[in-house]
């Protein structure tokens, strides 16, 4: 998941899939872990393309595991 918006109170979470960009999921900062990871804007212009740059991340991940 990653971090679509931030309103002082709460992050908005969406993945392009379950949670869309349209509809994110309210969490609480506190059940939020920070990485160093950054998504460009052109990675949030639709859920196709945010799933995309996700799995990207998630297979760089496991690979260095």
């Amino acid at each position: 998941m990653c971090v679509a918006d931030f309103d002082g109170k709460y992050v908005y979470v969406c993945d392009g899939k379950e949670r869309k960009f349209n509809n994110p999921k309210r969490k609480n900062p506190k059940h939020v872990v920070k990485t160093e990871k950054h998504l460009s804007d052109n990675m949030f212009s639709t859920d196709r393309a945010l799933r995309k740059a996700l799995s990207k991340e998630v297979n760089l991940w496991q690979n260095k595991i």
